[in-house]
């Protein structure tokens, strides 16, 4: 029998072997500071890692991650993706930077920018 080294929680692979709040902090939208307030707020000491919990408390993880007021995980992705797209419709400067696969911040592209040129984000 092979033992899980991941856990798929929100869409995201997260490692078991490793501390629980740096687990967390791999998810999209949950940094290191929440991860640790997370932790807190449910009595996890340092050093627990994912493969300790039982289901329960995993149960009661997914619970409280899930009663958060913010968005992470998928929803944070869904909104920054909807974002981008009504800026490519209303074709504001940003959306066709986006549409052309040019930087967006502000960056130059004389002598620069080539990795925002070689990888293209926006598919139509």
């Amino acid at each position: 029998m092979q033992r899980r080294q991941y856990l798929r929680l929100y869409r995201e692979y997260i490692p078991i072997w490793t501390d629980l709040r740096f687990s967390l902090a791999k998810i999209k939208g949950i940094g290191r500071f929440l991860a640790n307030k997370i932790c807190v707020s449910l009595g996890y000491m340092h050093g627990v890692r994912l493969a300790e919990l039982s289901e329960v408390e995993l149960f009661r993880l997914r619970l409280y991650c899930s009663r958060l007021r913010f968005l992470h995980g998928i929803g944070l992705h869904l909104y920054v993706k909807h974002r981008i797209r009504m800026q490519v419709i209303t074709g504001t400067y940003r959306g066709r930077r986006h549409k052309a696969g040019l930087p967006v911040h502000g960056q130059r592209t004389h002598s620069n920018g080539r990795t925002a040129k070689k990888h293209k984000l926006y598919v139509k």
